[in-house]
């Protein structure tokens, strides 16, 4: 969905960079992830990992749902 609501969001002459902006920073992050799952999972249970990215989940839909309300009323 955050793909769509940007091709809807993005003005036509800016898409191919923003687009291509945010699949590199997707490949970039990707592996630094892994990395940190891989130092993290030797201190905590699998479980405790599970339940924090969860939490992140639902923390970062919230926010992005609050700030696009912000952004609606203003334009």
């Amino acid at each position: 969905p955050i793909m769509a609501i940007m091709q809807t969001r993005v003005p036509e002459a800016m898409l191919g960079r923003v687009m291509s902006l945010v699949i590199t920073l997707v490949k970039v992050i990707a592996p630094l992830g892994l990395l940190l799952s891989g130092w993290v999972i030797r201190y905590f249970p699998i479980f405790w990992m599970l339940a924090l990215s969860g939490m992140v989940m639902i923390a970062l839909t919230l926010f992005y749902r609050k700030l696009m309300t912000r952004i609606d009323m203003t334009l």
